[in-house]
């Protein structure tokens, strides 16, 4: 067994792409991530200071795919290790922001949760209801029946 403490990046970065020895793949990825655990824990604090209501363990474990990324893709010959990780970490959590962006672009005061609680509404004198139950139109056909109905309908016109 090699003691990757005495590895530089590009020799922990080759075993690290090498598929054979599993084990000693995640040493040297320890070793590695031990080494600039400190610039992913910054990358990722710098983004949860500027972003602060993303959730911190999501930033970090972010940041960890980002730099497990960098290390499987990095090439030494084209440029350093500390630049290519800060690269490669700063994108995946970019790309984390954009995705809860997207997704938080309905205004909360716009969404109606259907599952909730409406007080003051309930049929048997209680004093909540469900929202999904108060709206729900009774007379509408059901469309599980309906589709049943038309299947029905098809394979008596077969027979």
């Amino acid at each position: 067994m090699v003691n990757m403490a005495l590895l530089d990046d590009a020799e922990l970065a080759q075993i690290c792409r090498h598929p054979d020895d599993e084990c000693e793949r995640n040493l040297a990825f320890e070793e590695f991530r031990g080494r600039y655990l400190r610039a992913i824990q910054g990358w990722a604090a710098r983004f949860g200071r500027k972003f602060n209501w993303l959730d911190p363990d999501d930033l970090a474990q972010e940041a960890d795919l980002g730099f497990l990324a960098a290390v499987r893709n990095w090439d030494p010959t084209k440029s350093k290790m500390y630049g290519f990780a800060e690269l490669c970490v700063e994108r995946r959590l970019s790309t984390l922001v954009r995705k809860y962006c997207r997704a938080r672009q309905i205004p909360p005061s716009c969404v109606v949760p259907l599952f909730g609680a409406a007080a003051g509404r309930d049929n048997d004198g209680g004093d909540d209801a469900l929202l999904i139950d108060i709206i729900a139109d009774l007379t509408s056909p059901d469309p599980t029946a309906e589709a049943l109905d038309e299947e029905t309908k098809k394979e008596l016109w077969r027979s």
